[in-house]
């Protein structure tokens, strides 16, 4: 329900931007041509209408910048014609180097994009696209257009690094581990669309496309650091995948090098969880 936001039995209307205490900022559109505070670019008052933020055909809406965190964007993309060249993004801008990012979106792609996906998509299928500049990464998969997503990247600190995940409708589709700090770097939000450019696909588009944004959140990361019993011996140690399913290895050098969710039983029936990174 776009209209109100139900918490706690209390019904509150919502206005361009709502902050709840838990610091989570969720930018709505749901005012006719009211631009949101901290939002610029394509996020101007005539695309802001019916309750979203349209873009047609190309443009970039500039949101504020954080670090670490849960990035959403509820988006809509429309339906494309075989092969046209479109592509609605959501995209992390390093302020470091506005050339770089961390993008997911959807797309029709090239012969050899379509090629990479698997399960193979049908010919009236998009595409789901997670990219990253550095290090460079290029995921797809089959995705149905004239939809509603819920698209998101979370990012995380491994190793004092930022560690970001991919995630459509809530389950992690890809992953990467960058070598970039806090120090170093922080995120602007954008929305994006770019339309006939040779790598979204194979033609140029036969008609306006517009991707609309129902919301834009930013919640902050919350980590509990649980602080393992320093007098207990572990009984058991459990590693999964970053989907929550359970690897058969019981020691970290029998794993492929990559990021793993752990979790340590000890003699006093505690349980202590933790993401952690496996080199060789």
């Amino acid at each position: 329900m776009k209209n109100f936001i139900f918490v706690l039995g209390v019904i509150l209307a919502i206005s361009a931007s709502v902050k709840a205490d838990d610091g989570v900022v969720r930018w709505n559109f749901n005012e006719e041509g009211v631009v949101p505070d901290g939002w610029s670019g394509a996020a101007n008052a005539d695309n802001i209408s019916g309750g979203y933020l349209n873009i047609t055909n190309a443009g970039w809406a500039f949101g504020p910048v954080y670090q670490t965190g849960a990035y959403t964007w509820r988006i809509y993309v429309p339906q494309l014609g075989v092969g046209e060249q479109f592509l609605a993004l959501c995209n992390l801008g390093l302020t470091a180097n506005e050339d770089l990012s961390y993008s997911i979106g959807i797309f029709y792609g090239t012969e050899a994009n379509r090629a990479a996906a698997s399960p193979a998509p049908t010919e009236n299928q998009l595409l789901l696209r997670c990219y990253a500049d550095v290090p460079e990464m290029l995921q797809v998969k089959a995705i149905d257009g004239g939809q509603e997503y819920t698209l998101e990247l979370n990012v995380t600190l491994v190793d004092e690094c930022y560690y970001v995940e991919w995630l459509l409708d809530g389950a992690v589709i890809t992953a990467v581990q960058s070598n970039y700090t806090p120090e170093y770097t922080s995120f602007r939000m954008i929305c994006g669309v770019m339309s006939n450019g040779g790598w979204q696909g194979s033609i140029n588009c036969t008609q306006d496309y517009t991707a609309k944004w129902d919301y834009v959140q930013y919640a902050p990361q919350t980590q509990v650091s649980i602080a393992a019993p320093s007098d207990e011996q572990a009984v058991s140690v459990k590693y999964y995948n970053l989907q929550g399913v359970r690897i058969s290895a019981t020691r970290a050098d029998a794993l492929p090098s990559g990021i793993y969710l752990v979790k340590t039983t000890y003699a006093s029936g505690k349980t202590v969880s933790e993401k952690r990174l496996v080199t060789k």
